[in-house]
């Protein structure tokens, strides 16, 4: 299997397989189900073809790559943010594809944590930084 990506993400993808690997311990279903975003940058998202799974967006595809490499049996759901999220945080689904820690989403659904008791930043697949600009 040949996945092509738009930029080099071998440090992202040891990321996400450490992160799939806790996850997928014994104790983990047998069959992984997740979903993500159908909204984000609908329809703009890169389409990937990862072995026999399309899917939209490149964290998306990294994801299914990882899943694949791994052999762990999924389901991937592309639905509403929202209801993603709710499903994950009432034990519908397993995962959600892109969840930004924040302390209301913690409270719901289980993120690494670090000795502290904080989010574990080593664990984390992305790091984002947004620059908001105002109006002088």
């Amino acid at each position: 299997m040949t996945v092509s990506y738009p930029w080099p993400c071998a440090g992202i993808r040891r990321l996400l397989l450490s992160g799939l690997l806790l996850c997928c311990s014994p104790l983990a279903p047998t069959e992984l189900r997740l979903c993500y975003d159908a909204e984000s940058h609908s329809p703009n998202l890169p389409q990937y073809q990862v072995g026999a799974v399309q899917v939209a967006g490149f964290h998306a595809a990294l994801t299914v790559a990882a899943l694949q490499q791994q052999q762990v049996q999924f389901q991937l759901q592309r639905m509403p943010w929202l209801r993603c999220l709710k499903a994950v945080s009432t034990g519908q689904l397993d995962a959600a594809i892109g969840v930004g820690w924040t302390a209301e989403r913690a409270a719901q659904i289980q993120f690494p944590l670090d000795a502290k008791g904080q989010p574990d930043e080593q664990k984390a697949l992305l790091t984002l930084n947004y620059h908001i600009y105002t109006k002088t």
